[in-house]
């Protein structure tokens, strides 16, 4: 029988050996897994970071925010839809400006109108007739359109606005175009 004790003593030492070798490979394994997933945590924590900061920077109004699409993953997608958005915020910004200013100039002009005919009928330059008041009426007139208009565009921007549909003949439309051009409103 010390045959078989030494085969066992044998098996026991193979197995022992064996165990030693998975249980190496698996720290191995283990040490790989967790500093490969370190280092892609870390790559992907800088990536979402610099879209955090950039978002950050758009919220504070800052639209010349842009970051850096680096490959061709999800990510660098990301990067590229939001430059897409900040240049799209940035001449919506402009634009917003722009007709700003244009309002301020569109609501002078029949206020400069409107004080400049009261003070010349209360200075007794032009009399108090039926034409002086119609031109009054005119510039009243103008001037609730472009209030009217206004209201009407800050409900858009609400998304308060509802339309209703309904069909139109074009022919009519442009008839009525050539034959009176003037713009129609209260």
């Amino acid at each position: 029988m010390p045959r078989v004790d030494r085969l066992q003593s044998l098996e026991r030492v193979y197995l022992r050996r064996q165990h030693q070798a998975f249980a190496a490979v698996a720290l191995g394994m283990l040490l790989a897994a967790l500093v490969l997933g370190a280092g892609l945590a870390c790559w992907l924590s800088r990536r979402v970071s610099a879209l955090v900061q950039a978002t950050h920077a758009l919220i504070r109004g800052d639209y010349t925010a842009r970051l850096a699409p680096r490959g061709h993953d999800e990510l660098a997608q990301l990067a590229r839809d939001f430059n897409t958005l900040a240049v799209t915020l940035a001449a919506t910004q402009a634009a917003r400006r722009a007709w700003i200013a244009d309002i301020a100039h569109e609501l002078r002009t029949p206020l400069s109108v409107l004080r400049a005919e009261i003070e010349s009928l209360q200075d007794g330059v032009r009399p108090l007739n039926q034409d002086n008041v119609a031109s009054l009426a005119h510039e009243t007139a103008r001037l609730t359109r472009l209030v009217e208009d206004l209201h009407t565009l800050s409900l858009s921007d609400l998304g308060a606005l509802s339309y209703h549909r309904e069909p139109v003949d074009l022919a009519d439309v442009l008839r009525d175009a050539v034959v009176d051009p003037a713009p129609r409103g209260g």
